[in-house]
């Protein structure tokens, strides 16, 4: 029998319960880049993310800002009651916020509108940018033209090699990985250390996670790595970009051949949100998304 951490005992997340957790996510079909096990893991050490299940719905709590907030419950059948719970247990004494379940999904949202037990709002900074794979893989038309005019540049002024990734390719990402944080002072700022111990972890642990990867080679060395993975059925989530400062339209180029090589068969990719960053915010609209996935937050009334 399956031993799930029963509610409310809730456990670290750790590489070990991939195959607990990815289930769950697999049966919902997210379309909110959360909610996958990769998105969790990446993230574990700075939101120090746990876990448990409660009448077969996975629950996560995460912490921000000293205070323990709820992702959403995620299962299939009806959630009010699992929210209530939830809820209720988010308001013990020992926590400094008001109870709050964060970044839920319109479809969470629609089962709880008619209930006035609950508030909801939306949170703009936490909308996922997403697109369709041949716009990101064709950039036709008028409105990529800038998009095309960096990535031509990249391609006319530098000789390079595109790579799947593959675990031979380990060493050389780690080296880049390390080399990108130098450049942008990991050590320095919690969120991108976060990021970077996870990241490496992952490439350590590739087989691990059902993910894509690939990566760009200039003059032989590794100079941008892409890593994402399917969603649902017909969304691809990129969970990691990285791309050296030193080469102008490499982003663009990274971008493009991941979309048009790894990502050929799906429909659409999400990109994420933009953590209400204005510079975050400017790059993924110029990339003109067809849809924000909205989240919201969700309260005791």
């Amino acid at each position: 029998m399956t031993k799930y951490p029963p509610f409310p005992d809730f456990k670290p997340l750790e590489l070990k319960d991939r195959a607990l957790i990815e289930p769950f996510f697999r049966d919902y079909q997210p379309e909110t880049s959360e909610m996958s096990f990769t998105n969790l893991f990446l993230w574990r050490k700075y939101y120090n993310f746990r876990w448990s299940v409660l009448d077969d719905f996975l629950l996560v709590t995460v912490d921000e800002g000293g205070s323990t907030f709820g992702y959403q419950p995620v299962g299939n059948g009806p959630r009010r009651h699992i929210v209530e719970v939830f809820l209720n247990w988010l308001s013990s004494p020992d926590n400094k916020s008001t109870p709050c379940i964060i970044r839920a999904d319109q479809r969470l949202i629609d089962e709880l509108r008619e209930n006035d037990s609950f508030q909801i709002e939306p949170t703009r900074e936490h909308f996922d940018y997403v697109y369709r794979t041949e716009d990101l893989s064709s950039l036709q038309g008028r409105k990529y033209h800038s998009k095309r005019n960096h990535l031509n540049r990249f391609l006319r002024e530098y000789s390079f090699t595109y790579e799947p990734f593959t675990e031979s390719l380990t060493r050389d990402c780690l080296d880049f990985c390390d080399r990108w944080c130098r450049d942008h002072h990991c050590s320095i700022t919690p969120a991108l250390r976060a990021e970077w111990i996870s990241t490496r972890e992952i490439i350590l642990n590739y087989r691990k996670f059902q993910l894509m990867g690939a990566v760009i080679r200039i003059n032989g060395r590794v100079e941008a790595f892409t890593f994402g993975e399917m969603l649902n059925r017909d969304t691809a989530v990129i969970h990691i970009e990285k791309a050296s400062s030193e080469f102008h339209g490499i982003y663009a180029a990274i971008n493009q051949l991941f979309c048009s090589n790894e990502l050929s068969g799906t429909r659409f990719v999400n990109r994420e949100q933009d953590l209400g960053n204005p510079g975050l915010q400017e790059a993924k609209e110029s990339y003109y998304p067809v849809m924000k996935v909205k989240k919201y937050r969700i309260m005791p009334a």
